[in-house]
């Protein structure tokens, strides 16, 4: 009974990302179809309000299974697993973007140049 109520709040929370996501797909059409600088940049803001509400559902059902019923030491790793994986996650996030186009200068011209091989060689 307890688990079903936690995978509810995961499935609810994965269904908000879900809806942010389809607001974030529909306001990419908007602005592929509008002329530059015409919409404002807080269109953005229930996306990023969506996908917020979404990790803290997910963040609290996931402490709250751990802390039910368990020994300390369980609790305090399985709390320590859930925080680094998050910080992890943002870090590698952070590397991601400020390696982004350093990486696309150097990768793209390499697929590319794969790309003519698989053409020349490969595929005739």
């Amino acid at each position: 009974m307890y688990i079903r109520m936690h995978l509810r709040v995961c499935w609810g929370a994965s269904n908000t990302v879900l809806l942010g996501m389809a607001l974030a797909g529909l306001l990419q059409i908007v602005l592929d179809n509008t002329p530059s600088g015409t919409i404002s940049v807080l269109w953005q803001v229930p996306q990023y309000v969506l996908t917020t509400m979404a990790d803290i559902f997910i963040m609290v059902a996931s402490v709250e299974y751990v802390y039910e019923g368990r020994a300390l030491w369980p609790r305090a790793g399985t709390t320590a697993a859930l925080f680094a994986t998050q910080g992890l996650g943002v870090l590698v996030g952070a590397l991601i973007g400020m390696l982004l186009p350093a990486v696309g200068q150097v990768v793209l011209p390499a697929l590319s140049a794969l790309a003519l091989l698989l053409n020349r060689y490969a595929l005739s």
